[in-house]
């Protein structure tokens, strides 16, 4: 919808259409661009620890049923024998990371935890998410706002809601009347009564709905 809105702004004269610059268009895709990059991110992080805490969860159940043994008993060095069938690696892996910090962590943060005052979310880009994932996988410094599935969130929806309101803004400014009307007719004197009829089409599917057509209605009254 986005880019085809784009291309309408872009190769079509834009004061039928919407009075916006494609540059807002193209902002709303780089956002979006972005949350894509983020999602995949965190799809591969969280089926990782789901996988890890699935072989956690079976050696824990083994050990549980270890400990719940008589340990004089020959059940109990029967059950400590026994293998789990786990994969140690992926046991490791859970413990020395998601058991303790999770990956999803920066994902799923807070946006109020990050900043203490308003900021210009303008200067998030693909670029800064894409480094900000590499370095924390290299455990190095990033910027938290590129991380943060919130922060692009929020501005997404503030790009959107500036640009819905340029819309609305020139379609009101298109379709509103700044005069009166007068209906004269010469040759007929007799009391009239009217009202006014409009009908509601839409500029684009989806979009939005102006008045598209205004006409009258006339009632003579002898």
């Amino acid at each position: 919808m986005i880019t085809t809105l784009r291309g309408l702004a872009r190769y079509h004269d834009s004061s039928w259409i919407f009075n916006v610059s494609t540059q807002e268009f193209t902002a709303i895709l780089d956002v979006i661009r972005c949350l894509r990059l983020l999602g995949h991110n965190i799809l591969i992080y969280a089926g990782d620890e789901r996988r890890q805490f699935a072989v956690f969860s079976k050696w824990l159940r083994h050990e549980i049923d270890v400990q719940a043994t008589d340990p004089t008993s020959s059940s109990a060095e029967e059950a400590a024998d026994r293998d789990p069938g786990v994969d140690y690696s992926q046991l490791l892996e859970y413990i020395q990371g998601p058991m303790s910090q999770s990956d999803l962590t920066p994902f799923l943060q807070r946006q109020a935890d990050i900043f203490t005052e308003p900021v210009d979310s303008r200067t998030l880009s693909y670029e800064d998410i894409q480094r900000a994932i590499e370095f924390s996988k290299q455990g190095a410094p990033y910027k938290q706002e590129a991380l943060c599935l919130e922060y692009a969130y929020t501005h997404l929806q503030n790009l959107c809601a500036e640009l819905f309101a340029q819309i609305t803004k020139w379609q009101a400014a298109s379709t509103s009347m700044d005069c009166g009307l007068v209906l004269e007719d010469e040759d007929i004197s007799d009391a009239r009564d009217m009202r006014m009829v409009f009908e509601v089409s839409w500029v684009y599917p989806g979009l939005f709905e102006v008045e598209a057509m205004l006409d009258l209605e006339t009632y003579w009254y002898p």
